[in-house]
Formats: C-alpha cells, sequence, structure tokens
C-alpha cells in the first residue's frame, strides 16, 4: 500500500485553490481503481474562517465539500498515525508558504489538525512540488526554498513554466484541469445594455501582474467613440487594497488616456462575489475575452474561456499557449523586459509585456471581424481543438499525476536517513525516544572548529570517516557535510548566508541537524536554516550562576532525565556531547576541540577557519568561560570513564584535561 498526501489551500479562492480543486477531481476519478493508494489531502488556509465549513459552503460548492471530506483527514490521530509510515507528500502552494507557516498563527488546518508543513514535506521518502510561475527565472527566493525541500521533481502546470525551473531542477508538465464545472447560468444586470453590442471580457485579481491598464487604456483609445462597444472586467482586490484605492487608480487611467472627444461610459467594472452560474453568464454575453497580463504560468480564466467556446486576445507568450492555436488570430504583441514589481518576483527574471498599439490593433481586429463574418466563432473552435487534443481532461490528469507521485525510485535508505524520516513529524520528547541508543556500541567522530581540525589532510579524513558515526560543530559541517551524520549549531557565529534567501547550513537526507539557541526559534537565525532537532537553552542572565561547568551536573541534564538543557556555557556542554551519549556510544573521539591557553576574547579566540569577524550573530566569550571549560573536561572525562564511554583527542594542540588520551588517527 502506497500511502500519499496532497497539502493544499484546499478551502480558500485563490488561483492555488482553484487549480487543487481540479487536481483533486481528476485524482478522484481514478482512484477508485486503485485500491493499492492510500490517499490523503490536507488542507491548509491563511485565514482561520476559511477553513469554517459553514462560512465558505456559500462559496464552494457542495460536491466539492463532500469531496473535501472524502480524502482529508477526520481527527488528529488518523494524521499523526498517516506521517508515522511511509509517505509521498505533493505540496501544492507557493514555494515559500511552508517557511511563512512557521510563523505563530499564520497557518490553519480543516478540522483544527496540527501539524508541521515544513516537516511534513521533509519527512517523506519523496516530496514533490507543483507550482505556477510567470517570468522566465524563478527567483532567487523561491529557488532556495525549493532547493531547502528537496523536491524529487517539480511539477508545472505548462509547458514555458516547466522548462523555466528545468534550468535549475527536474520538472514535468501536468496541466489544470480545464472542464465546465457548471453549466448554469444566471443572470447578472449590467448598468448597461450589451444586447447587439461587441463585449470583450476580462476577468482577474486587480494587480501590476495582471496588466488591466494597457487594455483600458487600448479599449479607450480604439473604442472612446463606438457605442456597440463593450468592456466588461470582472476583477477582486488584493489584500491592502481599498475601494477607494481601486477608483482613485482606474479614474487616473481614464483621465490620462488621451482622446480627441469625450470618451463613452463603455466600461463596466464588477468588484462583487459572482457565482458560478453568474459567471457563466459573463462568459456566455461576451464576444472575446481579454487578458493582457504580463506573466501567466496557466491562467485559469483563460482556459475557462477557451472551454466555453470564446476566443481568446492574450499575450503570444506564457502558458496559456499549452491550450490555444498557435495560429491564434487575436495574439498581443510585446517584448520581454525586466521584472520590476514586488516580491516574489526578483529583477533577474523577465516577463513578456504586451503594448498597448497592438492591444489596439487586435482589439479592431475582433471587432471587425465581429461586424463582417464568423472569424471569433472560428478563432474559438480551433482553440478548443488544441484543448481538447492535450491533456486537460480528468482522466488523463489524473492518472499522469498518479504516475509521477509513484515514479519516485525505492531507495535502500542508511540509518542515519531512516532516522531523518522519522523525527520530523513528532515531538521532541518522541524524537529523544527514536534517537534513543541509535548508533548503541558504536564509535563516534566530534568534529569542532579548533585550528587542529586543519592538521589533517581533509580528501584523506574523509575517506576515513565516510562509513563511521560522525558528528560536526558549527562550521565544521561545512568542510565535511558528505560524512555528518549530525550537525550541531546555535545562534552564534553563523555563517552569512550570500543572500537573504538562503539558510546558513544546507543538508542533504543523510544529516539530521541539531539547533539549539537562547531564543526562540529562527529569531536569531535565518527562517530558511533547517533544524530537526532544536533545544532551547536558557539564558545566562536567569540561571543563577548555574552552569554545567560550576554545578558538574551531568546526570541530571542527561536527555533521557532531561529535555531541558543546561547552560554549559558553550554547544558541546549543552547538546553535542549529551546527544553523543543519548546516542549509545562506546567511544568519542574528537578533533578539533582545542580551546586553548591564552586569555580570549571574540576577536583572537582561534577557529580553523579563521575570524568571526564576518559571520552572523558573532558569539561573546566570558571572561572566565574559556578558563573554567577547559577545567571542566576533566570531570567529564572521568564521568565517560566511570559509565564506558572512551573519551579520547585526535590532535596534540588541546589544551584539555591532561589525562585524556591523545591519539594520532591512521589515515
Amino acid at each position: 500500500m502506497k500511502n500519499i498526501i496532497y497539502v493544499a489551500q484546499f478551502h480558500e479562492t485563490c488561483g492555488y485553490s482553484h487549480a487543487a480543486l481540479g487536481y483533486l477531481r481528476s485524482l478522484d476519478t481514478v482512484l477508485s481503481n486503485r485500491k493499492d493508494i492510500n490517499f490523503k489531502i490536507l488542507s491548509i488556509s491563511m485565514d482561520l474562517k476559511k477553513l469554517d465549513r459553514s462560512y465558505h459552503e456559500f462559496k464552494t460548492p457542495k460536491q466539492a465539500l463532500e469531496l473535501f471530506d472524502k480524502y482529508h483527514f477526520t481527527n488528529q490521530e488518523e494524521l499523526d498515525s498517516f506521517v508515522d509510515e511511509g509517505y509521498v507528500c505533493l505540496w501544492h502552494m507557493t514555494s515559500i508558504l511552508p517557511i511563512i507557516s512557521k510563523r505563530p498563527g499564520i497557518t490553519h488546518y480543516y478540522k483544527g489538525l496540527s501539524l508541521d508543513l515544513e516537516n511534513l514535506i521533509l519527512g517523506s521518502m519523496h516530496n514533490y512540488h507543483l507550482l505556477a510561475w510567470e517570468t522566465d527565472e524563478v527567483s532567487k527566493e523561491y529557488k532556495s526554498c525549493i532547493e531547502n525541500y528537496k523536491p524529487t521533481a517539480v511539477i508545472a502546470p505548462s509547458s514555458w513554466n516547466a522548462d523555466t525551473i528545468e534550468k535549475f531542477i527536474t520538472s514535468t508538465t501536468i496541466p489544470h484541469l480545464v472542464e465546465l464545472k457548471d453549466e448554469k447560468s444566471e443572470q447578472v444586470k449590467l448598468p448597461q445594455d450589451h444586447e447587439n453590442k461587441f463585449v470583450a471580457f476580462s476577468v482577474s485579481e486587480w494587480t501590476t501582474r495582471k496588466n488591466f491598464e494597457c487594455l483600458i487604456r487600448a479599449f479607450i483609445l480604439e473604442f472612446h467613440s463606438t457605442q456597440d462597444a463593450l468592456l466588461v472586467i470582472k476583477t477582486s482586490l488584493p489584500p491592502g487594497v481599498s475601494k477607494k484605492d481601486f477608483v482613485n487608480h482606474f479614474n487616473h487611467i481614464r483621465s490620462t488616456t488621451r482622446t480627441h472627444t469625450s470618451p463613452q461610459s463603455n466600461i463596466v467594472v464588477i468588484l462583487d462575489y459572482l457565482s458560478a452560474a453568474k459567471m457563466n453568464y459573463l462568459y456566455e454575453s461576451c464576444d472575446i475575452f481579454c487578458l493582457t497580463s504580463f506573466g501567466e504560468g496557466f491562467s485559469l480564466p483563460t482556459s475557462e474561456a477557451v472551454v466555453r467556446q470564446k476566443p481568446v486576445l492574450c499575450s503570444r507568450k506564457g502558458g496559456h499557449t499549452d491550450y490555444l492555436d498557435e495560429n491564434n488570430r487575436y495574439f498581443v504583441e510585446g517584448s520581454w523586459d525586466t521584472v520590476i514589481d514586488s516580491p516574489p518576483y526578483d529583477a533577474d527574471g523577465k516577463w513578456f509585456i504586451p503594448n498597448i498599439d497592438s492591444t489596439r490593433k487586435k482589439l479592431r481586429l475582433a471587432y471587425e471581424d465581429w461586424k463582417e463574418n464568423d472569424e471569433l466563432k472560428q478563432s474559438a473552435i480551433k482553440n478548443l481543438e488544441v484543448l481538447n487534443s492535450g491533456c486537460f481532461s480528468r482522466e488523463k490528469i489524473g492518472n499522469k499525476l498518479l504516475s509521477v507521485l509513484e515514479s519516485g525510485e525505492e531507495k535502500e535508505l542508511s540509518k542515519t536517513q531512516l532516522l531523518k524520516k522519522r523525527i520530523q513529524n513528532v515531538p521532541l520528547k518522541r524524537k529523544m525516544e527514536i534517537l534513543k541508543d541509535a548508533f548503541k556500541g558504536e564509535d563516534c567522530y566530534l568534529l569542532n572548529c579548533g585550528p587542529s581540525l586543519k592538521d589533517y589532510d581533509k580528501d584523506k579524513l574523509k575517506e576515513f570517516l565516510k562509513d563511521k558515526l560522525v558528528l560536526s560543530v558549527k562550521q565544521a559541517y561545512e568542510e565535511f557535510s558528505e560524512v555528518t551524520d549530525f550537525h550541531f549549531f546555535n545562534c552564534s557565529n553563523l555563517p552569512s548566508p550570500e543572500t537573504p534567501f538562503d539558510p546558513h547550513y544546507r543538508y542533504d537526507d543523510h544529516t539530521i541537524s541539531v539547533g539549539s539557541s537562547n531564543y526562540d526559534q529562527f529569531l536569531r537565525w535565518s527562517p530558511l536554516q533547517r533544524s530537526d532537532v532544536f533545544f532551547k537553552i536558557p539564558i545566562r542572565t536567569e540561571i543563577n550562576n548555574e552552569f554545567l561547568v560550576r554545578t558538574g551536573k551531568i546526570d541530571e541534564f542527561l536527555i533521557d532525565n532531561n529535555l531541558t538543557r543546561p547552560c554549559g556555557p558553550g554547544i558541546m556542554y549543552e547538546t553535542v556531547t549529551f546527544m553523543a551519549i543519548h546516542l549509545g556510544i562506546k567511544s568519542m573521539t574528537c578533533i578539533g576541540w582545542d580551546l586553548t591557553m591564552k586569555k580570549v576574547n571574540e576577536s583572537n579566540y582561534e577557529h580553523f577557519y579563521g575570524p568571526t569577524d564576518k559571520l552572523t550573530n558573532r558569539g561573546d566569550i566570558l571572561d572566565w568561560e574559556i578558563t573554567e571549560t577547559r577545567e571542566f573536561s576533566k570531570p567529564f572525562y572521568e564521568w565517560c570513564e566511570k559509565n564506558n564511554i572512551s573519551l579520547s583527542l585526535a590532535s596534540d594542540k588541546s589544551s584539555l584535561y591532561e589525562k585524556i588520551p591523545r591519539v594520532k588517527l591512521e589515515l
């Protein structure tokens, strides 16, 4: 039995939600013949009330709600049981949403469920990301998010999107579902009579990318004195844009579009929510559908116009061209230009900007065709033929999507890889239960950041460590990431990301990351920084001077006895050595755990990588810290001896307790 979970914003009303419902309908069509698949969905929302069935019912068809309930988890126990087993995850949303979801109070789950979205993705055996994009380059921010989650493939709704994504990761094309969901029609009372008029219709959100300004200016310039032409715009306002803002913007477009005579009042704008039946009426009433957006990954409104057998005026570049006749009579010309819109787009990307002159000419052509011949109808027929010949039906989409989700190779995972998967979706206590004695009786090699780490040839040391249990501390991981099983970091002396969209450390699936901080997670490091395990460390000023190196309470702070970590000070006596002990090791050989005999501060403390002045959250060092930490190595060594753990130092530079054996690794 293969477990598949599809997580998306099923209960919202954005484009991603409509697309997700289409994919769900498609999967439902083919799943009845697949008894070998246990398929579930998880619905998330950025707005709590959107997950309230009674609130949403008037906007979402009853059949859709029944479909949600058919596949959705009914309770927390069912969800927890599902993610405890091996599963494939399809996450359909903007690439940055899993990062945003970590902010308190942002993400809500249908039926009041609770789960960390990022852990859900990373805990899967294979994950697949479904993403629509609008420019010719995916932004650095989105690329970094995608690379962080390492999907087996990114599924794109159009070939243009897939080509863009393929530049940096494997991609495949599976279009959105295109079908008439409801053939019923309900009249919409327009403020102007549209009978016997040429009606151009456009629908989309009122954003810069949708470029309504081009369409409106072109229409005014071409039809300002034409009584039998009407432009109907159905739009909605994005968050932060008030109706007053919209009216001011719309009036500005009209007043600054210069004509030699007073323009006709032949533009109708509808801001109110309309039912599917009323939307059908607007499509039926129009003679041509128009959208002059800068970029489209697919464009559901355009596809809906095609399936309703309406001709389409749009740019000749973008994801929508997959289902349009390549010789579409009403393609608008334009140019590729730098994106200057707000995030998530980068200025490195370009989008295709339709120009007003070409839009005017195509509107005029459509108007003349409406008056004189059946070219409008023929254009619509040709588009529909292209759509019908493609992979746009429920059965075709469902089968192709299932095929992709099942395509991940069944690879044999190492012990660390399996552990990493198992600990993703469980609380800290359960994580520690899973890791308890996971490496019982094994030898452990601990790589720290002291200067002696450079005494060994890096390549030879990697070869020596490749089949051993390796724990790396902070930047030692950057040198030995290929062989590291556990990586430990805290909020001081973090490598500075190359861009704001990068984590401090990137991980492969064979490394378990253990983060710790005096502050809440992500407060002192990049929101993209992963930690499979996170420990909160007490703030120094709030522990009444009870540092571990002064109290010596090792047994009290064994992870078995206490999930609360002590304040060392320092990461070695807070998380690293305690985790090694918890894993059940029989020996610990340390390379780079040196400390120094000098009187130190943050400026002259020695690391194998050099000074810390370019690092994030440069670490501070207490006057007494190095001395007392060095002295505590004696009782720590004695504790290890008493508990049958062999502790040694693979360095002749270490200033730790002199009776700790010094060894030379035979590389």
